[in-house]
């Protein structure tokens, strides 16, 4: 739909969704209500999956890579500290104002995309030359493009070991502490901890990837985060755990950004929107596979999900290897459908 009629209008169109969502879940009555509206921010939103389109559409090609860096730094940093300022509001002002807040929040986004965000100027048309023949961009168009269905399936894997190791934390903290307080309270802050190093990581790495082969970085940061996984199987204490999974987040964090600034420069200018929202798509199904994976391997051994995320790092390795091409280091290349 934004590829069809404007990335700004669907921008506000979102916006105006979780405004008004957000502030009728400060009305909700029962868990129904509550789960009704939650399906609703699901289907409607998609602000998140939305944003790399946003940020990318008038940028010069050889910024893109520091526009998608900063914008997920951005989003994970949030991520990070937005669970806390949400504690601190709802215990000083209330769960439901708590909504409300969000909900005005929301509308304090939506006028300024209605009043600060420029939409790429539509061509003109002339009447002596016929409209261009636009291309449909279904997803197998989508996923024919060069490179595309690697980079697809890295969002998805990288995503999956970094949710995994959400339920595995906090059990790991508490194989190795005795106090159940104290476990949770260090759980707390290897995994807030970590999400400041990956935010760290995009930034840098957005910044990086202008300057080196992006091929051969995406390559090294997958080689460090397998062999960071194979030492982090082997952590013996709780000091060993931060300082291992900190070093994980920092070394193999800018993963996605590599990944979104690649694949960048192999979609079309006409399919920007439905192309990242596809990838984003692959991103966020990772994200649901990603604890239910690591669960399963816990209820194995609870090591098992490092040495899993070591095999997954290795085959994402030899896969970027095999398959991505390094003619996709050329920033200005045209791209079209095969």
């Amino acid at each position: 739909m934004a590829d069809r009629y404007g990335l700004k209008i669907m921008a506000v169109r979102i916006s105006l969704v979780l405004f008004l969502i957000w502030f009728f879940t400060g009305f909700a009555q029962n868990v129904y209500h509550l789960f009704f509206l939650r399906i609703l921010l699901g289907i409607f939103g998609g602000f998140n999956t939305f944003s790399i389109s946003l940020v990318t559409q008038l940028c010069p090609q050889e910024k893109v890579g520091r526009a998608i860096g900063t914008l997920q730094a951005t989003q994970i940093f949030s991520a990070a500290v937005g669970p806390f300022f949400g504690g601190v509001l709802a215990g000083w002002i209330g769960i439901r104002r708590t909504f409300l807040a969000t909900s005005f929040m929301c509308l304090l986004s939506l006028i300024l995309f209605l009043v600060l965000y420029k939409d790429k100027p539509l061509p003109l048309k002339s009447s002596d030359s016929p409209a261009p023949r636009k291309q449909h961009h279904s997803f197998r168009n989508l996923m024919s493009l060069p490179n595309f269905t690697v980079l697809a399936i890295l969002l998805f894997v990288i995503t999956t070991v970094d949710r995994g190791f959400g339920p595995v934390i906090p059990l790991f903290v508490m194989k190795l502490t005795s106090n159940a307080e104290q476990a949770a309270r260090k759980a707390g802050i290897i995994i807030s901890l970590a999400a400041f190093g990956e935010s760290f990581s995009a930034w840098y790495s957005g910044r990086r990837i202008s300057k080196v082969s992006p091929k051969q970085f995406l390559l090294f940061r997958l080689a460090q985060g397998g062999l960071v996984s194979l030492v982090l199987s082997f952590a013996g204490t709780v000091s060993q755990l931060l300082w291992l999974r900190l070093l994980l987040a920092l070394l193999a964090g800018g993963t996605l950004t590599i990944a979104y600034t690649l694949a960048s420069r192999v979609i079309p200018e006409s399919d920007r929107a439905a192309a990242f929202g596809l990838l984003s798509s692959f991103a966020m199904l990772g994200g649901a596979a990603g604890p239910l994976l690591g669960g399963l391997l816990t209820s194995i051994d609870i090591r098992m999900v490092f040495v899993a995320n070591t095999v997954f790092y290795g085959l994402l390795s030899g896969l970027v290897f095999k398959y991505i091409s390094t003619g996709i280091d050329q920033i200005n290349r045209p791209v079209t459908y095969p």
